[in-house]
């Protein structure tokens, strides 16, 4: 993996193996942070911006 944008959005540091990478000893990180969220009782998006996302205003439905 060779994108640090997405390590950096993914893990907090761009110098780390983008998680995306199979290859990347933090690859499976990615995939419980998305089962995480996906039991959550919200359905707003989180726009994700340098003070750690912003969730979208509006009722939940």
């Amino acid at each position: 993996g060779a994108c640090r944008c997405q390590a950096f959005a993914l893990t907090g540091d761009a110098a780390n193996t983008d998680p995306a990478c199979a290859l990347s000893p933090l690859h499976e990180t990615i995939f419980k942070q998305a089962e995480r969220e996906a039991e959550g009782e919200t359905n707003r998006f989180l726009y994700r911006n340098f003070a750690g996302g912003t969730l979208e205003s509006g009722n939940d439905a």
